[in-house]
């Protein structure tokens, strides 16, 4: 693409605004550059001037071939971010079940000594009763 240098200073609008510098990113003119009206077509001024020569159907060809490829890099990124999020919550949420099933193996194990307890002391008047029926036995018989 031939490219001209920008004039010593900016054209002036038809508002005597200075015209900024911009980039043309579409089809038929990708990364040419001309001269627009600061105010912009929204502003009320259509100034406009190329500072760049028209880009040969090679570069337009190469430039939009570039462009779909960072378009897909993008989307790529996109998907990538999502599924790292994705990833992200699953491992918080195991983490979380994680610490859930710590504390409900705490309370098991606290449960199962209760129980555990319990059963010695069952056993212990379990035998108490069987020594005491084997006394009254022994008294009566």
């Amino acid at each position: 693409m031939e490219s001209s240098p920008p004039l010593s200073s900016p054209p002036l609008c038809v508002h005597k605004i200075e015209a900024a510098i911009k980039i043309s990113w579409s089809d038929a003119n990708p990364a040419t550059r001309y001269y627009g009206c600061s105010l912009g077509p929204d502003g009320r001024c259509a100034f406009f001037q190329w500072i760049d020569a028209r880009p040969t159907i090679l570069q337009r060809n190469y430039i939009a071939k570039l462009k779909r490829e960072r378009d897909e890099a993008r989307e790529q990124l996109r998907i990538q971010t999502c599924l790292a999020r994705q990833a992200k919550e699953e491992e918080e949420e195991a983490w979380g079940k994680a610490g859930d099933m710590t504390v409900l193996n705490h309370e098991l194990e606290e449960e199962l000594a209760a129980l555990k307890s319990r059963r010695w002391w069952l056993e212990k008047m379990v035998t108490l009763a069987m020594l005491l029926l084997i006394l009254l036995i022994v008294i009566v018989g």
